[in-house]
């Protein structure tokens, strides 16, 4: 089950030493969520998607709600949110804070990226293309017409 994005928010604060549940206050974890929905919209626009859901309004958010992020990005998300806490709250930040966090989105980086396909143009399918065999068309079929579907894609039309 997907963490929360109380859990993100209090872990990162613990992180810096003051997430304990009588130091963090609700303005505090107010604060925190707004920062982690602003920092998951900045991965989603480098391509980093992890079906993390960000709202329209960065004001209201439900803190209780889960994020569908895959476990294996919880420790880069952690990590990542209290560097970007830390000088809110005039906390240094531990080397292994900043290092795990490079790490993990290195990570998250490495498993968002897609080599771009290149099609090739119609071009005479050869003799030992069997699929074109027997009809009259001896080139291959044209390529795909790819149309930009946003920052999420591409769309294909048939």
């Amino acid at each position: 089950m997907s963490w929360t994005r109380r859990q993100f928010c209090r872990a990162a604060l613990k992180e810096l030493g003051i997430g304990n549940d009588y130091d963090a206050s609700p303005e505090d974890l107010e604060d925190a969520r707004a920062r982690l929905d602003a920092m998951m919209a900045e991965w989603n626009a480098r391509g980093i998607r992890l079906g993390y859901p960000i709202g329209q309004d960065p004001f209201d958010g439900d803190l209780d709600a889960n994020t569908n992020v895959p476990d294996a990005a919880n420790n880069a998300i952690v990590l990542s949110l209290a560097t970007v806490l830390a000088p809110s709250y005039g906390r240094p930040v531990q080397p292994g804070t900043t290092s795990g966090a490079a790490r993990g989105l290195a990570v998250l980086l490495q498993r968002a990226v897609v080599p771009p396909t290149q099609q090739l143009p119609s071009m005479p399918s050869g003799a030992g293309n069997r699929r074109c065999r027997g009809i009259l068309n001896n080139y291959t079929p044209d390529p795909l017409v790819l149309l930009d579907g946003g920052p999420d894609g591409e769309i294909e039309l048939p």
